[in-house]
């Protein structure tokens, strides 16, 4: 099929299609096409897939003999008035001869509007807002309607995001007066450090000294290890947060796991939203 019921035909115009051939360095007529003989060329819009074709046919039987895709990208040049040509996806330079220059014009400028509108689709996907622009024929579709859907579901839950961080801001502020830094459990001490740390030396032992126990710790002398202190709690370098309160490791467990929870909260209400629109969109059709 040359054509889907799909597709509407946004221009149309009877011109000489030709290639250009890179061994011989020269225009010639398209394969199955006598030379001078104009052909039906068409572009060609899907109204629900919003993208665009160039095909030509035979006049004579309505063979098919080129088929290229038109992008945002695309450059279509007007070498002369009644002359125009591009390039397709495989390198292939096409050429297209007008009978006059009115066509040659009249066909650029559709050319010209169907490049514009997939640029402005192509913005649309980049900046996240993707509204499909009605086709030639108008009306809606499947496209159209499961876009504007998403979006504005997707609004409707930013708003209620945004009303929810305000409620948690007010009732952490509210909390914050009435809790202390105490009620948080500090993490314990790292090992390494506990084991290294020698106990302290209570006032009221004797003092080794050389295999001599002298009960005045004062007078004797001491040992290195002896007064060496254990680290207290307030000395261990421990998390805090943005009010100096200490963050202990559960704490912080527990906040990942409900932040990974949300995420795949919101990942799965995506996905129902999409199905709930296309299942919608099929039973009325």
């Amino acid at each position: 099929m040359i054509r889907f019921q799909c597709e509407t035909a946004v221009a149309q115009v009877a011109a000489e299609v030709m290639l250009f051939h890179d061994a011989q360095k020269t225009w010639i007529s398209a394969p199955g096409v006598p030379t001078n003989q104009p052909s039906c060329v068409q572009i060609l819009q899907h109204n629900q897939q919003q993208t665009f074709r160039i095909i030509a046919t035979r006049q004579e039987d309505g063979s098919l003999i080129m088929n290229c895709r038109i992008h945002p990208r695309f450059k279509y040049h007007a070498a002369r008035p009644n002359f125009h040509q591009w390039r397709d996806d495989l390198k292939q330079v096409y050429g297209l001869c007008f009978a006059s220059d009115q066509d040659a014009q009249a066909f650029q400028q559709r050319m010209d509007w169907s490049i514009s509108v997939l640029q402005q689709l192509q913005q649309q996907m980049t900046n996240g807002e993707y509204h499909c622009p009605g086709a030639a024929g108008g009306g809606n579709n499947l496209m159209s309607e499961l876009m504007q859907t998403i979006n504005r579901k997707k609004n409707a839950q930013a708003q209620r995001d945004s009303q929810d961080n305000k409620s948690n801001i007010s009732n952490g502020s509210a909390d914050s007066g009435t809790s202390s830094s105490s009620e948080i459990r500090p993490p314990p001490p790292p090992a390494t450090s506990a084991s290294s740390a020698a106990p302290a030396v209570k006032k009221w032992e004797p003092v080794k000294t050389n295999g001599i126990v002298n009960g005045i710790a004062a007078a004797a002398p001491e040992s290195p290890k002896t007064h060496r202190k254990a680290p207290s709690a307030s000395s261990i370098s421990t998390p805090q947060d943005a009010a100096g309160n200490t963050v202990s490791p559960e704490f912080l467990e527990r906040f990942r796991a409900d932040l990974m929870a949300e995420v795949k909260e919101e990942i799965a209400r995506a996905k129902q939203d999409i199905i709930d629109v296309i299942r919608q969109e099929l039973q009325r059709r």
